[in-house]
């Protein structure tokens, strides 16, 4: 297997580490959203959070709480968006479960971006409430 964020962890290559302790690494992002990006793993290779232990994602967010304060003081800004992708369909590029940690100013040029008139076309209230019934049936499982 070539995953980079496992060669980030093995010190094969190289990163600007900000954290690190004995279940995870965060470093700066190599191309970032905005100055101070980082990126939050697990030194252990699982693809996405389903694949993650339950502890090791609760001590990664506990960890990401502490690097959102970090970044928002080195960074000078007020906002931090946490993003987790799970998948190629959702854009996951690199197959190693991450967490990242983007700085926000206001007007910075970047954030969600929703497919326009979205909002003019609520779901219907039967429709939700089916899939959600179906969701607290997957759960149970």
């Amino acid at each position: 297997m070539n995953c980079i964020f496992c060669d980030i962890v093995s010190k094969t290559s190289p990163a600007s580490i900000i954290y690190e302790d004995d279940t995870c690494l965060a470093f700066l992002d190599i191309y970032p959203v905005n100055e101070g990006h980082a990126i939050v793993i697990p030194k252990h290779h699982c693809s996405d959070l389903q694949e993650c232990p339950p502890q090791t994602a609760q001590h990664l967010i506990a960890v990401v709480q502490k690097i959102n304060a970090a970044i928002m003081k080195a960074a000078g800004c007020n906002g931090v968006i946490n993003e987790i992708r799970n998948g190629l369909e959702a854009d996951q590029e690199i197959m190693h479960f991450n967490v990242h940690a983007v700085p926000r100013k206001l007007n910075d040029g970047f954030g969600w971006f929703f497919p326009p008139g979205y909002r003019e076309r609520p779901i219907e209230r039967e429709k939700l409430d089916r899939l959600a019934e179906a969701v607290r049936q997957n759960l149970k499982a």
